[in-house]
């Protein structure tokens, strides 16, 4: 843990003094938000080569670090001049761990930091959520480790990322959002003002009427409705919950099974698959509506004893490869309309 401590304070004190020294450097590039997203889920990593980049400053080239230097650096500042997140005994880890950073335990939210020839930064293995944090002026001063930690801290962000600015009170701010694996499950939120909320993401709710459940990162599956008297289903292709906007990519199976209310039912714009009976023994099911164009599955018997003229609109283009899905599926091929 102490070998890369200490390169990347040697990589850390190289940027400053390539940094300072090329300050009048001028970007072109505007603030389009006050926050940098640095994205660690689904295995992604950040790494900083540090022959390159060394080189880099010395040749005045600073601004023009790739996003994963730029955001390896932003990591490392995190630690060197701020104190943010706890470090531990990588030991704790399988494999070769270099040093480990704990932002929270519960949700569980770490990075691993690992060097060889560069520095590699992931997520850890079992670490889950998107954790937030704003930074003003005040909060700096109060973490940073040097007199000046906060100028240092702004002016790199303001370099690299342009996200600077300024907030009601007058202070300079930015926003930091760190998403781990499975970004939508948990969210960690830290505030100007040092304080923690943590909200843990249902799996499954109910929006407007119809159930879901949660099967990816943005993604869920239409599981059913919750108000019996419903004559009309409308599968939207989103669905928001928590302030988490997921796709609808699927229909469970057994989703509408047996009921004795429904007429008429549109499946939605990104729906990939209609599970096992979903509509079976609907009985006054009588039009189905298929918005998507990107289904690739009907499972077995999913419109299956339905009402009398029980017809299946589909998008003219995709007519030939509906129909040999739905005719799969048990559904006969008079019943699939364009």
């Amino acid at each position: 843990m102490k070998k890369v401590q200490k390169t990347i304070y040697r990589m850390l004190m190289a940027i400053a003094v390539g940094f300072f020294m090329f300050s009048g450097l001028k970007t072109t590039a505007l603030a389009k938000s006050d926050e940098v997203v640095i994205d660690l889920s689904q295995g992604k990593r950040l790494v900083y080569d540090l022959t390159k980049y060394r080189v880099m400053i010395d040749d005045q080239y600073l601004r023009y670090y790739d996003d994963d230097a730029q955001k390896a650096v932003v990591m490392s500042l995190l630690i060197t001049e701020l104190n943010f997140g706890t470090a531990r005994d990588p030991k704790t880890l399988q494999g070769y761990e270099d040093m480990i950073i704990d932002y929270s335990t519960d949700p569980k939210q770490y990075v691993v930091y690992t060097l060889d020839d560069n520095i590699y930064v992931a997520a850890g293995p079992d670490s889950v959520g998107t954790l937030e944090a704003t930074f003003t002026e005040s909060t700096l001063k109060k973490m940073g480790n040097y007199g000046d930690s906060p100028e240092y801290v702004l002016s790199m962000m303001d370099k690299f990322f342009r996200i600077v600015c300024v907030n009601e009170n007058g202070e300079k701010y930015f926003k930091l959002k760190i998403r781990f694996n499975n970004p939508n499950a948990a969210f960690v939120k830290i505030d100007a003002n040092g304080n923690r909320s943590v909200l843990i993401a249902d799996k499954q709710f109910s929006e407007n009427g119809y159930s879901y459940t949660v099967t990816g990162d943005d993604e869920v599956a239409f599981t059913g409705i919750t108000k019996k008297s419903m004559k009309t289903v409308n599968i939207p292709s989103t669905v928001t919950h928590q302030n988490i906007t997921y796709k609808v990519t699927s229909v469970s199976d057994k989703a509408l099974y047996g009921n004795k209310k429904v007429k008429s039912v549109t499946i939605g714009e990104n729906v990939i698959t209609i599970g096992k009976s979903a509509f079976e023994k609907c009985k006054k099911l009588k039009k189905v509506k298929v918005k998507t164009t990107v289904l690739t599955s009907v499972g077995k018997k999913a419109f299956k004893k339905n009402a009398d003229g029980f017809s299946v609109k589909v998008p003219k283009a995709q007519y030939r490869a509906y129909k040999r899905l739905f005719k799969k599926s048990g559904l006969s091929s008079n019943k699939i309309k364009k």
